[in-house]
């Protein structure tokens, strides 16, 4: 199921292992981040898996404090919500085709995180 995939994709980056991760991704996955300008964010689309198993696994392992990820329900979908101090940093939305993410859109911008608030466990 896509929640099962998205939890796997989480367990995956949390565990530092680019390897693992990589199996979760379809070789051809591309990381798309919307930041608005307002937040550290990849400026243009990653592609592949190796490069976007390589972001992933780099910024999990960011001094953040206070952090915390858990899998939610956005949107109607499953989708991994950042947050730091109660506050959400980020959210990624894994796009999920027979049992691989394809793509992983990123709400990185403060601007529209605030409304993902009430999200936050």
């Amino acid at each position: 199921t896509r929640a099962s995939v998205t939890r796997a994709f989480l367990d995956a980056t949390r565990s530092g292992d680019v390897a693992s991760l990589m199996e979760i991704l379809a070789p051809d996955v591309a990381l798309v981040a919307d930041s608005g300008g307002l937040a550290p964010a990849p400026p243009r689309p990653l592609l592949g898996a190796r490069k976007v198993a390589r972001f992933m696994v780099a910024i999990a392992a960011r001094p953040i404090p206070a952090l915390a990820a858990a899998v939610v329900e956005l949107n109607g979908e499953p989708a991994v919500l950042v947050s730091s101090a109660g506050e959400p940093v980020a959210a990624f939305f894994p796009q999920v085709v027979d049992g691989r993410v394809m793509a992983v859109h990123v709400q990185a911008n403060p601007e529209k995180l605030r409304r993902l608030a009430s999200h936050v466990t």
